[in-house]
């Protein structure tokens, strides 16, 4: 029997371009996949108006977020939704649809450079709990401000090999891997989403798998195939996928992921919204152009820097990582 999938694009907004991203989703996935637009509405925003079929549009509320039974990722005190808490929507949503084999997220500013359906296709036969982007022991970048933002019961006894960051504008859990996470959460844990998803399941034994990159959860046929970027770097850059700054459009590479390519109604809250140095301005803007170098350039140099004390990736990948 094919697995049923449900596609979420994720917004804050709707525009023709986020409609039209939308169709192109709906075109170019395989079958028994479901696209669903979700929009994330702030206090005071208007109802949606949109041409997108009724029982594809899904809205939420911060009603709608803060109501999950989550003590500590959802109904914390001093809750807020910046950073690290965006993945409610993700669990907002799949709770109203439960029933899939499996789940993709797309952020809005997620580009494919060709048929979306090629990157689709590549992991029907993958059995990972969680597919996501940048995966990686947590303690190869102590420092990284959101690790130490991870909670968890008093009971667990979590294994320092178990703590595993990622990115995830991109991303798709299996039905097990979303219902062990949703768990996780009623049960005490919670943190920036990008160390708490794939920590919780490998403490639980899952299956975590890399989309690309270099890094051990990448399966070797897709190194540094579908993107590449520097994790170790605040940024992520350079790079194809990254957290900033702002691509103004895919820069080539077919059949690579891009991050943020962001619309023209998109908000840019990075680093130029707050910073008016020259030399800091200089450097952001020039940040693309350095990754569309290396992209043009093939992916050869995308793992030659290496933090201190970090393996070479190349030499000692494992196809899929199960939790210990």
């Amino acid at each position: 029997m094919t697995a049923r999938t449900a596609v979420f694009l994720t917004t804050y907004f709707v525009s023709p371009a986020l409609e039209e991203a939308y169709r192109r989703l709906c075109n170019e996935t395989p079958e028994n996949h479901d696209v669903y637009l979700v929009v994330n509405l702030s206090p005071g925003d208007p109802p949606v108006e949109s041409t997108i079929p009724p029982d594809r549009l899904i809205t939420l509320t911060l009603q709608d977020l803060r109501s999950l039974p989550y003590p500590l990722k959802a109904q914390a005190p001093d809750w807020r939704f910046h950073p690290g808490n965006e993945d409610l929507i993700f669990w907002a949503t799949w709770s109203r649809l439960p029933d899939y084999d499996f789940y993709w997220g797309v952020e809005y500013d997620v580009w494919f450079e060709g048929s979306w359906r090629l990157l689709f296709d590549r992991f029907l036969s993958s059995d990972a709990d969680l597919l996501g982007t940048t995966l990686y022991r947590a303690r190869l970048t102590p420092n990284a401000f959101n690790i130490w933002s991870l909670r968890y019961p008093a009971d667990v006894d979590l294994a320092d090999q178990n703590r595993i960051k990622g990115f995830y504008p991109i991303y798709r859990f299996s039905r097990r891997g979303a219902q062990l996470v949703d768990a996780g959460y009623r049960a005490g844990w919670g943190g920036h989403m990008e160390i708490a998803w794939a920590t919780i399941l490998a403490h639980e034994g899952a299956v975590i798998e890399d989309i690309g990159g270099d890094q051990e959860f990448v399966r070797p046929e897709n190194r540094n195939r579908f993107y590449f970027n520097t994790f170790w770097t605040y940024s992520l850059s350079p790079g194809t996928f990254v957290f900033r700054p702002n691509f103004p459009r895919s820069l080539g590479r077919p059949g690579t992921i891009w991050h943020p390519v962001k619309p023209a109604a998109g908000r840019n809250w990075h680093v130029l919204a707050f910073d008016h140095t020259l030399r800091k301005k200089v450097a952001s803007w020039s940040r693309p152009c350095i990754s569309g170098w290396r992209s043009m350039h093939g992916s050869c140099c995308a793992g030659a820097a290496r933090p201190v004390g970090t393996r070479n990736a190349n030499k000692s990948a494992i196809p899929v990582i199960r939790g210990i």
